[in-house]
């Protein structure tokens, strides 16, 4: 903003702390903002700090569009350890992180919980607020609270600091706490799965006066990422890709310049550079997007004989760009009153007509979701009844390719990188009810089918990969089996490739998702993103070989007969798992890969099928945690 501005003209410095927080979609947009900041101020110097990252100097060089140079140092703190837990088959990944949760808290430890989205972090919240606890004798409950955005300002800093002043036993959090906030004191912090790095970066939240610190990452039964991990625990710190900056996002730069534009209007001189890509201008590799933005008048003279946008695109749009997502921000309602927000597209499946939405450990029922300026989901409370039902959106998905940017091939398949126009509706959802006293499992639950009164269509621009299995189709429908199945064989590997890619790129469910083109004998894996693309399936496209050998790993590794959320199912399909073969993709894959299949690089020689007899386990969390975890000294 203009006053910001005129607050830090003059600076000499810019610090970024947790430096590598800033990749995939959210670094394009940082390494984007960083040029912004060059065109606004005067010279400055940056200083980046990273205690995880692997490859600094490429990361920050890509991120900062600057040579750099390397300092490293050694800090100090307590000592820190992290245990893998993977749950057996009479509990979910819920259940093991409540009980560590109170068990920890039995134990005096201060705890951190972390959930990679934010409903899951309310529902991890209401699980451990019915938790009862033993101290000195006396039951209690825990104390908990959520910590995440979308809560109001007032929410988040009164919980915070409950928590810092000892009023809250634990915090249950989305990635908000798990970089640059100084929380106090905890000891404890536990994890859904997530990469490496990432659970390194969290459970460095704790131990920060000296005291050793206890993290603990909780596997998903059900999820087939993590029981790939389960068999080969060995590739867990070596799987993440390196971090990267991918700047070739055209619409990224085209709205770059825009933004920059409004703040500081470019001059004929700087508008030249920018189109020849000289050495002097701000914005590297913009040449194209400003050619244009001037061609096609977004950017015009203003009366100056400045360059500034066109009066055809709002002063509310241009806010919308932000360090997190150029989606809009939806606002949402409860009485007239704002009650908080979330930005879309991630609104969109949330916030629909109908949705049950958590709210600091309220629960409330969308009633209409209107695409405005701003748009506003409006929310009303919850009857008694209503209080355990959670939904789930049916997305119906279109997808465009606009432009290939890259193609290869791998076991006979062509391949390509290509930028995405990809259409989504919602017109019915399914609704379940959970078990009140635990919030148990809801996959387990009864589902029924509801219909929105107004479906809601959003269109979104992004980045993927299109797999075209028409020069293998020959060879493909010699089996009877997927001639007769195509779409159920190309849907199952869908989800695999799905699965595969967010294993293999260092993320969790969320990165990218998928669309099934039967009638075109093509896949599609596309980035999570309504802004041309989030970064990972640039960073995957080199490895779909690899993508594809852990795919038939994937499914070789569930014992199941049809295909179940360990292998086969995804939560994130957009059509409920429905017309899937597990049989069919297996012979798919075999068709295809031949002997060229998985292998362990580590060798490891357990036979972990026999050693683990899934259902005979009774996984004591009580005597787990104790002997990893000592009593708090505090």
């Amino acid at each position: 903003s203009k006053k910001f501005n005129e607050l830090v003209t003059g600076f000499k410095f810019l610090i970024i702390d947790e430096v590598h927080e800033w990749k995939e979609h959210q670094g394009i947009i940082a390494s984007l903002f960083l040029m912004q900041m060059r065109h606004y101020y005067s010279p400055f110097q940056i200083i980046g700090a990273s205690a995880t990252i692997d490859n600094p100097e490429t990361f920050a060089s890509s991120l900062f569009h600057k040579p750099v140079e390397l300092v490293q140092g050694s800090g100090k703190r307590g000592r820190m350890t992290i245990s893998m837990l993977y749950p057996g088959e009479k509990y979910s990944q819920r259940d093991v992180i409540v009980d560590v949760l109170g068990k920890l808290t039995s134990n005096g430890h201060r705890s951190l919980s972390f959930s990679n989205t934010r409903m899951g972090a309310e529902e991890i919240a209401q699980s451990v607020s019915q938790r009862k606890i033993e101290i000195d004798g006396k039951e209690r409950k825990i104390a908990v609270k959520p910590h995440r955005a979308g809560l109001r300002q007032e929410e988040i800093d009164r919980n915070e600091n409950d928590f810092k002043s000892g009023k809250l036993d634990v915090l249950s959090s989305t990635p908000t706490l798990q970089v640059g906030i100084n929380i106090g004191d905890l000891t404890g912090v536990v994890s859904e799965f997530i990469q490496y790095p990432t659970l390194t970066q969290r459970v460095g939240r704790g131990g920060r006066d000296g005291q050793d610190c206890y993290g603990f990452i909780v596997l998903n039964t059900k999820d087939p990422i993590s029981r790939f991990y389960k068999f080969h625990p060995e590739h867990y710190q070596v799987d993440t890709l390196e971090h990267i900056i991918d700047s070739e996002n055209e619409l990224l730069k085209k709205i770059n310049l825009a933004v920059a534009s409004r703040v500081k209007a470019f001059t004929e001189k700087e508008i030249e550079e920018i189109k020849n890509d000289s050495n002097e201008n701000m914005f590297p590799g913009h040449g194209n997007a400003m050619k244009e933005l001037i061609e096609n008048e977004i950017l015009v003279k203003d009366k100056k004989g400045n360059f500034t946008p066109t009066s055809h695109i709002s002063e509310e749009n241009l806010k919308n760009f932000g360090l997190r997502d150029i989606g809009k921000n939806v606002i949402i309602k409860r009485n007239g009153k704002k009650l908080g927000s979330w930005n879309m597209p991630m609104a969109f499946e949330k916030l629909f007509e109908g949705a049950i939405y958590l709210h600091n450990l309220g629960v409330y029922r969308c009633t209409k979701f209107s695409d405005g300026d701003p748009p506003i989901s409006t929310v009303r409370d919850t009857e008694d009844h209503e209080k355990h039902l959670r939904t789930t959106p049916k997305e119906e998905i279109t997808p465009t390719i606009k432009e290939n940017v890259d193609k290869s091939k791998a076991f006979g398949l062509d391949y390509s990188l290509s930028l995405l126009n990809i259409t989504k509706t919602i017109r019915e959802y399914r609704e379940r009810r959970i078990s009140p006293k635990n919030l148990k499992n809801p996959q387990d639950k009864t589902e029924e089918v509801k219909f929105c009164n107004n479906s809601v269509t959003v269109p979104n621009q992004s980045t993927g990969i299109v797999i075209d299995l028409n020069p293998v189709m020959d060879k493909i429908n010699q089996s009877p089996q997927i001639e007769q199945e195509k779409a159920a064989v190309f849907h199952s590997f869908e989800h695999l490739l799905i699965h595969a890619g967010n294993m293999v790129g260092g993320g969790v469910s969320g990165d990218v998702n998928g669309i099934t083109l039967s009638n075109e004998n093509k896949i599609i894996i596309y980035d999570q993103s309504s802004n041309g693309g989030n970064g990972a399936t640039v960073r995957l496209f080199p490895h779909v070989k690899d993508l594809i050998r852990r795919a038939d790993e994937i499914v070789k590794l569930c014992k199941c007969e049809d295909g179940c959320v360990k292998c086969i199912q995804s939560y994130s399909c957009h059509k409920f798992n429905d017309d899937l073969t597990k049989s069919g993709v297996k012979t798919l894959l075999k068709i295809l890969l031949g002997r060229d299949t998985f292998v362990d690089k580590f060798q490891v020689s357990v036979d972990w099928e026999k050693k683990i007899e899934e259902d005979k386990i009774e996984l004591t969390i009580k005597s787990t945690v104790n002997s990893i975890v000592p009593p708090s000294k505090a």
